[in-house]
């Protein structure tokens, strides 16, 4: 396994040499675990710098209607922890660096996982962690003492203006206020303030990426366009690997397209 910051030294490094990052979530173990495997290894092989991990909730608060759907069924599996793990341990093992971030609940992940898993979380490789339900700042403390990186939605300017970093790779910018997977509700209004914010604050020097709601080659160039490094792609890729690897491979090479301005179009 890498160095201690490796993900947040590589994306900020594609930041300075100003290369659009892409940031990628699928639900662990979707549709089974050779799949899973496989699709996580095709996105990488196909440009993608990192990937959420999501380990699945059954109540998944911020999420939209396709990742519920895909966690219920990833449940009536047999999912478990320590099947999460050894799929984590694998991808990164054959990777570089370390690419992959839990994105999880806290208050379902709180009294087991990391109570239990902590230290194999570790040795997997997995430092970064999105919990969206993630609000007391104890918690956050003890989870940064025993050596995870926290990932937090910048939602708001005021938030912005008082948050202090650690070590997270990068921030996470909702394109709205509300659940990830509502495709049309991408807030250019509200993207342009948070990006005033962010230029202004402590976060100015992290990579700054906009997730919930991406679905497009426009909406990756809009998002380019109003300053930010990057974008977060989640339900839309994963109802597109529902279709088909093809499909999902000729949306990622949409979405690329984007990154590289290729749609310049601003609402």
């Amino acid at each position: 396994m890498g160095a201690k910051n490796e993900l947040k030294d590589f994306l900020k490094a594609k930041k300075t040499a100003d290369q659009a990052i892409l940031v990628t979530y699928l639900p662990a173990l979707y549709p089974d675990y050779q799949n899973s495997k496989r699709w996580i290894k095709l996105l990488f092989e196909n440009g993608v710098d990192a990937l959420e991990l999501g380990y699945p909730a059954r109540e998944a608060s911020m999420d939209g209607k396709i990742i519920r759907e895909a966690n219920q069924e990833i449940f009536a599996a047999g999912f478990n922890a320590q099947k999460y793990l050894k799929l984590a341990a694998e991808i990164n093992e054959e990777e570089e660096i370390n690419k992959l971030i839990l994105m999880g609940y806290w208050e379902e992940l709180k009294e087991s996982f990391f109570k239990n898993e902590q230290k194999e979380c570790l040795q997997a490789g997995i430092k970064s962690l999105i919990l969206p339900d993630f609000k007391k700042e104890a918690a956050k403390e003890y989870l940064k003492q025993k050596g995870f990186n926290i990932i937090s939605f910048m939602d708001k300017p005021k938030k912005v203006r008082a948050y202090q970093p650690g070590a997270e790779p990068f921030v996470y910018c909702p394109s709205y206020l509300g659940k990830t997977g509502q495709s049309g509700e991408f807030d250019i209004e509200h993207l342009k303030r948070l990006k005033k914010a962010l230029a202004n604050s402590e976060l100015a020097e992290l990579p700054q990426l906009v997730g919930f709601g991406i679905s497009s080659a426009e909406d990756a160039a809009q998002v380019m366009e109003l300053g930010y490094d990057g974008i977060i792609v989640g339900s839309a890729l994963l109802e597109k690997f529902k279709e088909g690897e093809a499909e999902a491979l000729a949306f990622l090479k949409e979405l690329k397209k984007g990154l590289a301005k290729e749609w310049s179009h601003v609402r």
